[in-house]
């Protein structure tokens, strides 16, 4: 597809500084930013409700307001450990399903669901306390709750 941009006078500058600075060619830059605006746009904060499962077998329901980054109570899910096997909860064996969103205030939620629904959550106050929870998620999760975020995630070896 070829299409004309008319770029203001008063963005020349830009315009030729990322000329300069940029790798990419301009048409795969400006193609990224409209990725990046249409993501954007998807990413909108809306109000999430789930009913998270009581010590008592009941449920409660729940409420922030956020985006879903990977998943959601309606779709949840499924990662595959570093050996590539389905990931289950212990000791139930039932398959381990995820929904992960990020509350207006920055917070990380997990949901963690299987077949009846969500059986716990975790806020988390940042990336990296999701990502070193003593819980350890899988990897596979970790990596694209990174990804929605913008965080590359390196895993760092005892050598």
């Amino acid at each position: 597809m070829r299409t004309n941009l008319y770029i203001p006078d008063e963005k020349t500058e830009v315009y030729e500084r990322a000329k300069a600075e940029l790798g990419d060619s301009l048409s795969a830059t400006f193609v990224r930013c409209l990725e990046n605006e249409l993501r954007l746009k998807q990413l909108q904060q809306r109000r999430i409700v789930f009913d998270a499962r009581t010590a008592d077998g009941g449920a409660s329901k729940k409420a922030f307001e956020g985006h879903w980054l990977i998943g959601s109570t309606e779709r949840p899910a499924q990662f595959t450990d570093e050996s590539g096997n389905i990931v289950r909860f212990h000791p139930s064996g039932d398959v381990a399903r995820y929904a992960v969103a990020r509350s207006t205030k920055g917070k990380i939620v997990v949901l963690y669901l299987d077949e009846n629904g969500c059986r716990a959550f975790a806020p988390f106050d940042t990336f990296e306390e999701f990502r070193d929870s003593p819980n350890r998620h899988p990897l596979a999760l970790v990596e694209a709750v990174g990804k929605q975020l913008g965080v590359q995630v390196v895993e760092e070896l005892d050598l």
